[in-house]
């Protein structure tokens, strides 16, 4: 709908004598065949040209940025953004001096890169290639407009941009415009943390995000240099137990399919203390070589989270990932596993959908070891479940969340205690309100069994 939309404002304007394109990532993604949703619009008219055209047509819009010359226009529910063509006058790194044109072709070499670079008519879907993006998009190659370094030079956001779009896309790299990029890496410093944040969000979830993991790491290594330690340790360290960057690498190229930035950065950063925690004669008698590495991998997490600004809400679901995602193996019998979940969902409503989003991509970075969870078999025969499966356990967690939505509290309220028991408030009616939770998430009794909560409590009280 947005490009029907968008096809009639290029008309519009062009009818006025005002020459308007689609440019940019619609003119990318219809010569790759994708879907997009979003079209911008380039044209010769000034703003004030385009302001005078809208307000006689009863348009709405917004002055988005009026200074390089754009708009946003809101017709027939839709939105569509509308930039007059330009050229830079002096570059700051971040931001731009630009003066107002009339060509396509000048617009068009002061863009990023070259499958950014392009124009097409909505009318015949004719396009306008002034940098060599049609070949560069057949080729399946990335590289900067002109010279890469005076690219790079007018926004340093450019770097991560590059690295992205092969993350997303899964194009080779043209060799001087990666030289320059990671030349220009430090020069991030300059950059805002929530730009940064932006585009790294969408890095991560690329389909091709392993490119950019295995190959191009430069640029992970300076936004987390916590992540180093993890590469030069698997480097050093030949037992296969000590591969921690790859198998980080391997699951969060799994998790790419959830399409959620903020569960691939809690598996990013799950096992980032393990080089810190290493204790080489634990792993040579057969104990566990990382002990406790859960939690100082949690206070690296909080410390990354709070440097990239991340949302209280986000903060806190990372590091909850972080420190209880191996909480599921350790479960031994069906009690613990009832427990666990409950108290997972009390968490919140996506917790133990994402810890086992988490187990299944650890599953797969080990290659599907032998990894089983303990004591699996005579849980999941108590909890009438078929096999060993992941798809057994999710389907006991869906049962468990359908049985407690909210959570487990205590079936008395403190009064009911108290007035039930002549006894005063005090310590004693909210351990009593505890002991209760425990055995409804054991299994004793549901919450709504007022009956044998009261009798439970005087089997309590008479020990």
């Amino acid at each position: 709908m947005t490009q029907y939309i968008a096809k009639e404002i290029q008309n519009l304007l062009t009818s006025h004598s005002f020459q308007t394109l689609a440019c940019g990532g619609i003119v990318r993604d219809y010569l790759l065949q994708k879907k997009n949703s979003d079209v911008d619009l380039a044209t010769i008219a000034t703003p004030e040209q385009m302001i005078a055209i809208f307000q006689n047509k009863k348009i709405k819009y917004i002055e988005t940025g009026l200074k390089h010359g754009t708009l946003t226009v809101f017709y027939k529910n839709q939105t569509v953004e509308i930039t007059t063509l330009r050229q830079d006058v002096q570059t700051y790194g971040r931001k731009a001096k630009v003066e107002f044109i009339d060509s396509f072709e000048m617009d068009a070499k002061r863009r990023d890169f070259t499958i950014n670079g392009m124009f097409m008519d909505l009318n015949n879907n004719k396009i306008y290639d002034f940098v060599g993006g049609v070949e560069d998009i057949k080729n399946k190659t990335l590289r900067f407009i002109g010279d890469p370094k005076e690219r790079i030079c007018e926004d340093y956001l450019r770097i991560l941009r590059f690295f992205r779009f092969q993350s997303e896309l899964g194009f080779h790299l043209d060799e001087n415009s990666k030289k320059q990029c990671i030349h220009f890496i430090p020069y991030l410093f300059n950059i805002s943390v929530e730009r940064i944040r932006s585009e790294f969000f969408k890095l991560i979830i690329g389909d091709f995000v392993d490119k950019i993991l295995f190959k191009n790491h430069e640029l992970i290594f300076f936004i987390f240099p916590e992540l180093k330690h993890c590469f030069e340790f698997e480097k050093f360290n030949s037992n296969s137990t000590c591969h921690v960057y790859t198998k980080i690498c391997k699951g969060v190229s799994f998790l790419k399919k959830k399409k959620d930035p903020i569960l691939s950065l809690a598996y990013l950063f799950h096992t980032i203390a393990q080089p810190i925690c290493y204790q080489k004669n634990k792993d040579e008698i057969g104990s566990d070589p990382f002990y406790e590495y859960e939690i100082q991998s949690e206070l690296i997490a909080k410390q990354i989270c709070e440097r990239l600004k991340l949302s209280r809400d986000d903060s806190k679901r990372i590091q909850y990932l972080v420190r209880h995602h191996r909480d599921l193996l350790f479960c031994q019998s069906v009690k613990e596993y009832r427990k666990f979940i409950i108290l997972s969902n009390q968490q919140s409503n996506k917790t133990l959908d994402d810890l086992i989003s988490i187990y299944e991509a650890q599953c797969h970075s080990d290659e599907i070891e032998k990894q089983k969870i303990v004591n699996f078999k005579s849980a999941s025969k108590n909890l009438n479940l078929k096999d060993l499966k992941l798809k057994a356990l999710k389907k006991q967690i869906q049962f468990l969340k359908k049985a407690f939505p909210f959570g487990v509290k205590s079936p008395l309220s403190g009064k009911e205690i108290m007035k039930i028991f002549q006894i005063s408030s005090g310590k004693k009616v909210g351990e009593w309100q505890e002991y209760l939770i425990e055995k409804i998430m054991e299994g004793e009794f549901k919450f709504e069994d007022k009956e044998t909560a009261i009798k439970c409590l005087q089997k309590q009280k008479e020990v």
